[in-house]
């Protein structure tokens, strides 16, 4: 008994000694040796502090800079995760509206290229003062999705208001024609701007369906999340579809737009890639982002 004892502590031991010391180490070595960089997640800094990953997507908001691939992760390393909706889920369809809402482009020679989506939009939501009551009515999952998200700034509101009607109830008899924008934490009644064009842009191509054949297609990667909500990369024609809201963005009133459209263009050249032997060509956001600064 005791010899089978002692061989099973030694088999014990042994597994332990490779499976969890040397295999790991020598895996550890190995890839610090030979991939320094990618072993330690491709981090990026700038004057000595970390700004991001080449491997992880993070993200970017303001409109002088690309965007990521939305993300179910929210771009949290440690909640890598697709989210799962279907495709006949509200919140999928919302959430690829409001991406597509404040960039949308109308085809080049369209018949309604005189004006631009967006001041389509805001001309729309402008013409009838309850499209937000209508769009409450008739969105009560996003409604709910909406008040989750911005509960603090909807506390602070309705303690200032008398009477216990619905955040929604109260606000569009008191603000007609507006929408409650969330700015600097705090509910503002907006009438255009990109709020209302990501809210209502669903809202307005259902009412609108002639502009569907008008517009250009949208790159799926612009409104579809990665499975693990964290690829740092998306498709030139995203890159290309989003360059004139950065150049204009960068431009502001006085700048050279078509000089800086160049050079914009000339980075997304340069840092353009294909993966395997003929995949899509891609860019990766950081790096994009970081070469146009």
């Amino acid at each position: 008994m005791k010899t089978n004892f002692r061989a099973h502590l030694f088999l014990l031991a042994s597994t332990l000694l490779i499976g969890v010391i040397l295999y790991p180490l020598s895996i550890w070595l190995f890839a610090q040796g030979f991939f320094p960089a990618s072993a330690n997640g491709q981090i990026v800094s700038k004057d000595g502090h970390v700004i991001g990953s080449e491997r992880i997507a993070q993200s970017f908001a303001k409109d002088q800079y690309f965007w990521p691939r939305p993300s179910a992760a929210s771009y949290n390393a440690s909640a890598s995760s697709g989210s799962n909706w279907g495709a006949n889920n509200p919140k999928l369809r919302d959430r690829a509206a409001r991406i597509v809402g404040p960039i949308a482009l109308y085809k080049t020679g369209s018949r309604f290229a005189t004006r631009n989506v967006q001041q389509d939009i805001e001309a729309w939501f402008a013409a009838t003062p309850d499209r937000t009551a209508e769009w409450v009515k008739a969105n009560p999952m996003l409604v709910e999705v909406f008040l989750k998200y911005n509960a603090d700034a909807v506390d602070v509101w309705k303690k200032d208001q008398p009477g216990d009607d619905p955040f929604f109830t109260a606000f569009t008899a008191l603000h007609p024609g507006t929408w409650p924008a969330v700015v600097d934490k705090k509910i503002t009644p907006v009438r255009d701007g990109s709020d209302i064009q990501a809210v209502f842009f669903d809202t307005w191509l259902r009412a609108n369906p002639d502009r569907v054949a008008e517009m250009q297609a949208i790159p799926a990667d612009m409104v579809t999340a990665s499975g693990s909500g964290l690829d740092p990369h998306i498709t030139v024609r995203n890159a290309q579809y989003q360059l004139e809201r950065v150049v204009t963005a960068r431009a502001g009133k006085d700048g050279n737009v078509d000089l800086i459209r160049k050079r914009i263009q000339e980075v997304i050249q340069a840092k353009t890639f294909s993966p395997g032997f003929d995949g899509e060509p891609l860019v990766n956001v950081l790096e994009l982002n970081r070469a146009i600064d």
